[in-house]
Order: structure tokens, then sequence, then C-alpha cells
């Protein structure tokens, strides 16, 4: 009855477009003059809490969708989107990822393909952040599926091409599946685009494949041919930064060096160690020029997190009266990393950099074997456990939880043994729990014969043997018979196991 409620209706089935809550922004550009907002608000239709409006979850039932409010949703969401994007503002992006799947829905919805690609782009590193890798995988393959393709799936356009580096990323990042699938589908995938991508006539798409292909090489050195693929990945980020130079491209040539330092601390624990990490280090300082925490806080903080992992590494390949200077380097590193990679503002990287600093403190235990340093790192990797959980992130929860296992084992032989003991059982149960028979086999065998140790220790014969004898027979299937006789020998109590050293798998960032 109110004479201005055709107007506050008009405006509610415009907002009705909206997902979740919205903000006064939001509401105004569907809308445009804000008074109806307010009676609606009066009226007890719509509530504001925290600075978001939501609409009454019974009324949005049943109010008719405006259909003209669908594009200027979008509209709103994608420059939003953009913005976030490019000063890595993703807890903003969080409140609002409801109303940006919806604004995704209803560009594929109605064939708004490039309009779905950039919205896809602009929220692909803000799902990478917040761990939502199969959703963005999703994104990019419900924008493929729409797409025409040829017999060989060459791109025939700038769109076509567009989607296969996004794919291409989506695969490399993705932690679910067989890793080498993913990895060898987004070598492809960047393979499709750099049909289109020449460096003629589109330099900076290319370089920025060559950038990803680079990526997806260093991390496929993790699963087979590591010199080769490591190598492969140097060659390419060397033809990217032929592009992306410092004159040029600042922030790019920035990138560049951090992924080229990245690739040498793996090259480091393959061949001329110290010469590699060197160079791993000289590269991220070179990074360091042109990445600000003014202007790319997380790129800083994750380039010190690499940073990091080098002088933790250095100092287990320098003079002693070096090393402790060198491990003082590494915390200082992941310190500055810290104050920007917060579970708020980055909880996936959270994670690996206390993972790192978890790495680094079991090393200083190592050194000067003190007790206070592996309850540092076992509480290191328990953070990074409340984040890298079973369900999120399979495959680096359970290097973690092997890592923990570790930690705990050693931390037996100093103190509370029964205890330590039990918690380096559960640890390594954990992680086997994870690791599949018919992909991570020998993980599994690994952590089993590991497993064997903590019940041998624990007086739990029965259980140890149960381990080893599992371990007996898969050394015997593969015909790694002098594995299989070791397994033999502790089954009998012929040997006493020691416990194998678990070098830390350092998790840098590109």
């Amino acid at each position: 009855q109110h004479p201005d409620w055709p107007r506050a209706y008009a405006a509610l089935r415009k907002l009705a477009v909206c997902q979740g809550s919205f903000t006064f922004a939001a509401a105004r550009a569907l809308i445009g003059e804000p008074r109806p907002l307010s009676l609606l608000k009066d009226w007890g239709l719509v509530t504001l809490e925290n600075l978001r409006y939501t609409i009454d979850p019974l009324l949005s039932v049943h109010v008719e969708l405006d259909d003209s409010a669908g594009l200027t949703h979008f509209s709103y969401f994608l420059a939003f989107a953009e913005d976030a994007d490019s000063r890595q503002d993703y807890q903003g992006m969080e409140a609002e990822f409801p109303n940006l799947v919806t604004a995704f829905d209803w560009a594929l919805a109605n064939n708004e393909l490039e309009s779905a690609l950039n919205l896809a782009n602009a929220c692909s590193s803000f799902m990478s952040n917040r761990g939502m890798l199969e959703q963005r995988r999703n994104w990019y393959e419900r924008i493929a599926a729409k797409l025409p393709t040829t017999a060989d799936e060459t791109p025939q356009d700038y769109l076509q091409a567009s989607v296969q580096i996004g794919l291409g990323v989506s695969y490399y990042e993705s932690l679910r599946g067989d890793r080498k699938v993913n990895l060898v589908r987004a070598v492809n995938a960047f393979g499709r685009a750099l049909r289109f991508f020449n460096p003629q006539r589109y330099p900076s798409e290319y370089a920025l494949i060559q950038n990803n292909l680079g990526t997806t090489f260093r991390m496929l050195a993790e699963v087979e041919e590591p010199t080769k693929n490591l190598n492969l990945a140097i060659s390419a980020f060397e033809r990217a930064g032929r592009f992306f130079t410092r004159e040029e491209s600042p922030l790019d040539f920035g990138v560049i060096q951090n992924n080229l330092g990245a690739t040498y601390l793996n090259l480091a624990g393959l061949e001329n160690r110290k010469d590699n990490l060197r160079r791993a280090i000289s590269a991220f300082r070179r990074a360091l020029v042109y990445i600000k925490p003014e202007n790319q806080p997380l790129h800083y903080a994750l380039i010190h997190n690499n940073l990091g992992i080098a002088y933790a590494d250095m100092a287990e390949v320098e003079s002693q009266d070096r090393r402790t200077e060198n491990i003082k380097k590494a915390i200082s590193a992941f310190d500055r990393a810290g104050r920007f990679l917060t579970p708020q503002r980055a909880p996936m990287h959270h994670a690996r950099l206390f993972t790192n600093l978890g790495h680094t403190h079991r090393n200083l235990a190592e050194i000067y074997g003190e007790p206070d340093k592996l309850r540092t790192a076992i509480a290191a990797y328990t953070r990074a456990l409340s984040i890298w959980t079973a369900a999120r992130a399979p495959m680096l929860h359970a290097q973690l939880q092997s890592s923990m296992g570790f930690a705990c084992l050693d931390l037996s032989a100093m103190e509370d043994e029964q205890s330590n003991l039990r918690k380096a059982e559960d640890a390594f149960k954990q992680a086997i729990a994870v690791y599949s028979p018919r992909l991570n086999q020998s993980d599994r065998i690994r952590l089993t014969v590991l497993l064997g140790i903590v019940y041998r220790r624990l007086g739990q014969i029965r259980e140890s043997i149960a381990c080893w004898r599992e371990a007996e027979n898969y050394f015997r299937q593969i015909n790694q018979t002098d594995m299989a006789d070791r397994m033999a020998r502790y089954i009998s109590g012929e040997s006493d196991p020691p416990v194998p050293p678990n070098p830390a798998k350092w998790v840098a960032w590109q």
C-alpha cells in the first residue's frame, strides 16, 4: 500500500540476482538511486549486518528475478574481481565468492564466453590462494567445452588459445588425481596455446606461456627425469626472460627471476649443490629488486619463503662457522614472509611457510641436538596441518604427516619416549591412509617400514613384523632383492633396523 512500493519491489527484483549477501556499492550498481534499498531495510525485507545486506531467504524464493539485472551484476563483479586481483585482496574476494560464481554462471549460460574467461582469469589467483583448485579447473573446462575445436585441437582464435593457458595452469596446480597425468595435460595445453601465440605477433602471451611451461617442467621433475625436466624448465624461463625484460616489464622480470631461483633450488639437490644454491640466491635477490611489499605483497613474501629455503640448504654445505649465519638468514627470511602470509590473507601459503619453518628447526635440532628445536618444528607442522588437511590437499597433507612422524621419532630419543613414539605412529598412519596403493605404493611402503620401526621400539613385535612382511612382499614383487632381504633380517631379528634419513621436502613457490 505504500506509494513507493512499486519502486521498492522493482529494486528487489534486481537485487535478488545477488547470492548470499551484498554491499551498498553492489546494490547501487544494480538499482541506481538507493532510496528503495532503505525502504526495504525499514520494512524488514532486507537486513544489514557488518556493512552487508541480505534479502530475507523466504522472500527471495518468491521474488521474480528481473532478467535485465544479470548483465549489470556480471559487469559490476567482473570489475570488482579485476580490481581486487590487482591489489591481491583475496580476503575481500572471499566475501563476494557466491556472487562471483553467480556472475560466471550467468556469462556461461548466455554464451558470453570471452566475459566468462575474463572473470575466470581475474579469480584464478584468488582460487589458488584459497585452495579452490578443482573449482578453478572446473571453470576453465566448462568454458573450453563450449568452444568449437578442430580435429587436432589447434586454437583458431585468441579466445580458444587463451582458454588453453588457463587450463594449463589449473592442471599443473591440481592436487587431485594422478600428478603425472595432470602435468602432461598442462604441457599439452600450453603446447596448443603456442600454436596460436607465436613470439612475433603475441610476445607477451608467448612469454607467459613459456613461464608456465617452465613451472610445469619444474614440477614434472619431481615425478620423472629430474635433471632433464629441470633443464627444460630453465630453458623455458630464459625464453620468457627475452620478452619480460627488467626495462619493459619489471614485475614480470621479477617473477621470472623467482621462478629461475626455485628451479636452481631443485637442481641443487641433484648436482653442483653449492653453485646452484648460489645461483638460486642471486636470482631471488634480483627478483626482490622489482617485487616490493607495496606493489606485490604476496609475491614479495613468497620470494622470501624461497630465499629462506636456499639459505637453510646452504647451511648444510658451507663451513661450520657459516652454518649458524645461514640458518639465521633463513629464519629471518621466513619471518619477513610471515608478515604477509597470514592464514586470512593466504592460507595455503601460510601452511607452506610453516612447513618450511618446521624443516628448518628440525635441521637445527640435528645440528645442536636440542629437543626444544624439535618441539618448535612439531608446533610448526601442526599449524600447517590445520590448513593442509587430507580433504583439502591430500598429497601435501601426507608429506607433512611424514615429516611430523620423523620429528616425533627423533624427539622420542630425547624425551617422553612412549608418548612421542605414539605421536609418530599416528602421523605415519595418517600419511599411509592418504597414499593410494595404485599411484603411491612406494611412498606407502617407505612409511610402512618406518611404522614397523616405531612398533619395534614400542615393544609391539607382532605389529612390526606385519609391517616388514608387507614391505618384503612388495620389494620381491618389484625385484628389489636387497631391500626384501633386509626386511627379512628385520623380521627374524637378525639385525636392528636404523631410522633412514629424511631430507626435508622444501616447498618452494613459483
